[in-house]
């Protein structure tokens, strides 16, 4: 674990505990977070039993989820607790909000930019690295369009990748969609999209996808 996360939650401020009642505490995501790190931290037993974690994080045993999923839970529940947390501050009039920090936003949170611009007239494989000179040309003459998007954990394609390097390669590598309506009442065009990271995390999770789900066989 992150020296900074287990830090951060083992903090007695971090819930306002004064807020709650008892039956809240027992349903607060936060609190329930708290009590299983500081039984890994300060519990001289071997093992902790996370059902009352389980119960309010509300993953049902049953159903298969990968860790990356879990984990993108795991930072939603989180925020949602942090933006109820900041609601009763201010009911309270404690102070200002800007000491609540959601720390896996903070640790893990980045922002993807989704790029679009017209595809060159005759080239067959945006991708190619020869073509480099003529797609930054398509993109002075016609514009990028940019958008952001935030992310706490990035999805990488291993299959046929090799390596850690390839599999990013494939992840910002170009898509064209053709026939698209670029500006309005003008011709279609073909324009590629691209993904690429804008803001870096603190630290960055990479999640690789190393299995492919068959929905023939499944």
């Amino acid at each position: 674990m992150i020296p900074s996360i287990r830090n951060h939650l083992l903090l007695a401020n971090v819930l306002e505990p004064s807020l709650y009642s008892a039956d809240e505490l027992e349903y607060s995501t936060i609190h329930q977070l708290q009590v299983v790190f500081k039984h890994l931290r300060y519990s001289a037993k071997k093992f902790y039993n996370p059902s009352s974690f389980m119960r309010v994080f509300g993953v049902e045993h049953n159903i298969q989820q990968d860790a990356c999923e879990y984990f993108l839970l795991l930072c939603e529940k989180y925020e949602q607790a942090v933006f109820e947390l900041q609601q009763k501050r201010q009911k309270a009039n404690i102070g200002s909000n800007d000491d609540v920090v959601d720390i896996f936003k903070s640790s893990f949170g980045g922002k993807l930019c989704n790029q679009m611009f017209v595809a060159p007239s005759g080239v067959s494989d945006v991708n190619d690295p020869a073509v480099s000179a003529r797609i930054d040309a398509s993109m002075k003459e016609h514009g990028v369009r940019e958008q952001d998007e935030a992310f706490n954990i990035i999805s990488l394609d291993v299959k046929s990748c090799g390596n850690m390097r390839n599999s990013l390669q494939q992840f910002i590598k170009y898509e064209v969609i053709a026939d698209y309506e670029w500006k309005e009442n003008e011709p279609r065009v073909n324009i590629v999209k691209r993904q690429c990271i804008s803001t870096w995390a603190k630290t960055i999770m990479f999640h690789l996808k190393r299995f492919e789900l068959n929905f023939d066989t499944f």
